[in-house]
């Protein structure tokens, strides 16, 4: 009796972690479709789109350009920080600026690049509004 029903149970697990797994794939695949449609810059404007709506401030990892669409191993790259916090709405990133941040536990100095640390980025994410040109 007690073999059925645990039988049972691990099916059920499975395919809700299956279904779990599922969706996960497809946010991840939302994400990197619009990370990749996403426009990172340093200056305070982006060419060829004059107007937009600042969402707010984005803080991610990134290596030393952020405006890169690398894959950073220790956490979310700008672009992918900007989606998690505004969504599908984030449509570009101004004023983006890289600075190398030492870990604590290194001793000595630290430069930039070699091991003893990683690169933090930040910027302000942006919504491009309509104008006559895309309605």
């Amino acid at each position: 009796m007690k073999r059925p029903a645990l039988a049972l149970a691990l099916a059920i697990g499975v395919c809700g972690c299956s279904q779990i797994e599922s969706a996960v794939r497809a946010r991840d695949a939302a994400m990197d479709e619009a990370a990749a449609r996403m426009i990172v810059v340093q200056g305070p404007s982006i060419p060829n789109h004059p107007r937009y709506t600042a969402l707010g401030p984005v803080h991610g990892h990134c290596h030393v350009n952020p405006e890169s669409n690398d894959v950073v191993p220790t956490g979310d790259n700008l672009r992918q920080a900007a989606y998690r916090k505004y969504g599908a709405q984030a449509d570009g990133i101004v004023g983006a600026r890289a600075w190398f941040v030492a870990d604590s536990e290194s001793s000595g100095v630290s430069e930039p690049g070699t091991s003893n640390g990683h690169y933090e980025c930040e910027g302000v994410a942006i919504h491009f509004e309509e104008n006559e040109a895309t309605k």
